[in-house]
């Protein structure tokens, strides 16, 4: 595959909800000073991965992967679909939760989410380096020989 496009995209919803965890892990020790913010960016990353999920099926879809890598795709999806459940829970929160509650439970939600998402990223690197996914083998290994080539 020549250009990929889910690669691109993915990192703007994992950056947002790293922030969400950090913000709310901010937020639980030293109260809602940035809770606007917060609710801000975990509404946008939940937006932004519906893209990149969109965007790592129409990939997969132009792939012809084996077994192996089909496995481990579904293995990536599913984990990666449970990190967006769980954040678009969160993103919910302060609808769902009460005031008393409120942190605490925006705090174990994106908690949960954290380590789902650290599960699904690590599952994503495997399809890529450890299969190939993504990686047209037969250019970059001719590319490569042209950039040794072009650097001499």
């Amino acid at each position: 595959m020549k250009h990929p496009v889910h690669p691109m995209i993915v990192h703007f919803p994992i950056v947002g909800w790293t922030v969400t965890f950090f913000g709310d892990v901010y937020q639980y020790f030293y109260g809602f000073k940035y809770s606007d913010i917060i609710q801000i960016v975990v509404t946008a990353s939940c937006i932004l991965a519906v893209i990149a999920i969109a965007a790592g099926l129409f990939d997969y879809m132009r792939q012809k992967p084996t077994k192996t890598v089909i496995s481990a795709f579904e293995k990536h999806m599913y984990w990666a679909l449970s990190a967006f459940v769980v954040f678009s829970i969160r993103a919910l929160m302060p609808q769902l939760a009460s005031v008393e509650t409120l942190q605490l439970a925006c705090l174990i939600s994106s908690g949960l989410g954290f380590i789902i998402l650290f599960y699904a990223a690590k599952l994503g690197g495997e399809l890529v380096y450890r299969h190939g996914m993504g990686r047209d083998i037969g250019a970059a290994q001719s590319g490569s020989a042209t950039n040794n080539d072009k650097s001499s």
